[in-house]
Formats: C-alpha cells, sequence, structure tokens
C-alpha cells in the first residue's frame, strides 16, 4: 500500500470521473458538505471490513453502472466501462485515522490505496491510466469523512458515515460527470473490526 503521494496506484472508488450515471433506488445517500468546518467523529477511527462478499458487491456495483450506460452507444458504452472500472473496485477493508489535523483513508484489496492529508488541503492523484484529479478530504457535519475527487471530466465524492451505532460504516459514492446524462451513486456497507 503506498501514500497518497506516490501517486502511482488506482484508487479503487475514485478517478472513473468520465461517469456521471443513474441514481440508485430508493436508498438515501449522503450530499457534499457546504463549506463547514465540523469535527471527526471518534467512532471513524479503526477498521472497517466489508459486509457481504465481495464478489456479491461489486455485482451490485456493476449492475448499476450497466444500467446506467445502457442508453449510450455501444462505443461510448465501452469508453464509459474502462473509465468507471477504476473508480468502482470494491475495498475489502477501510482504515481510517481521523484527528482534527490530520486525515488518513487506508482502502484495503485490488488496487488499494492510501490518501493522506489535513482537512480541506488538496493534493493532485492519479490513476493506473493517469488521469490526474485534485483531491480534498473534509469532515462533514454528521462526523463522518468526504473525499473530494476533481477532474476535467468530473467530480467523484465518497462519503465514508459511520452510523449511531459506532459499528457500522457506509461508503456513499456519487460521481457527476457532463459525458452522461445522470449521476451515479451506489453505497457499499462495512462493519467495525477493530
Amino acid at each position: 500500500m503506498r501514500h497518497a503521494q506516490a501517486l502511482s496506484s488506482s484508487a479503487p472508488l475514485t478517478l472513473g470521473l468520465a461517469a456521471g450515471i443513474a441514481a440508485m433506488g430508493a436508498i438515501f445517500f449522503a450530499q457534499p458538505s457546504a463549506g463547514q468546518n465540523p469535527q471527526p467523529n471518534a467512532a471513524l477511527n479503526g477498521t472497517w471490513q466489508l459486509e457481504g462478499s465481495l464478489q456479491e458487491n461489486q455485482q451490485r456495483v456493476q449492475q448499476t453502472v450497466e444500467q446506467a450506460i445502457s442508453t449510450l452507444t455501444p462505443d461510448i458504452q465501452r469508453l464509459a466501462r474502462a473509465r468507471i472500472a477504476e473508480s468502482t473496485q470494491v475495498p475489502t477493508a477501510i482504515t481510517i485515522q481521523a484527528a482534527p489535523s490530520q486525515i488518513r483513508v487506508e482502502f484495503g484489496g485490488e488496487g488499494g490505496r492510501t490518501f493522506e492529508t489535513p482537512p480541506g488541503q488538496a493534493q493532485n492523484v492519479f490513476s493506473h491510466s493517469g488521469v490526474r484529479a485534485r483531491m480534498t478530504q473534509l469532515f462533514r457535519p454528521d462526523g463522518g469523512i468526504e473525499q473530494q475527487f476533481r477532474a476535467t471530466d468530473g467530480m467523484q465524492y465518497n462519503f465514508l458515515i459511520p452510523q449511531p451505532d459506532g459499528q457500522h460504516l457506509n461508503l456513499d459514492v456519487l460521481m457527476q460527470s457532463p459525458r452522461l446524462p445522470s449521476d451515479l451513486r451506489f453505497r457499499v456497507s462495512y462493519r467495525k473490526v477493530r
């Protein structure tokens, strides 16, 4: 696993910013926070393990993507699918160390990645294919973490939100791009293991 400063590996659930795809179901998803300076929820710190199997979660995300790009021409579908794949690898685990002055999020699994920055400090990150994005991590008013990835062809938000029981975490992903007709949203759930 490398720090974001290494800028060399792809980020699961990040940087596939050519996608702005269809909204998923009736599940409530987090929205980008607006210029606030909240503090981290102490429940964030620790290691979170994927709930359910990796294969089931990855299939659910892929079905959401396929449904969203189904209205595009076959050539554009292939391009969109390839770009989106870089950002929709479901992490098998997430390790978080959050303090008022530093946020560290480690995504485990295939293409794992670590992001470590002070809150609000932008940093360049790159995907395997070389797509550059400006990444910023913030604390949300609900005590969670918001990661913003801004690239020339769109935005991606990762919302890491601890649940009230302190034992579950939702990773809500929102991708937006002018290249596709609607946003892509999906949720992956985790349980605390330490």
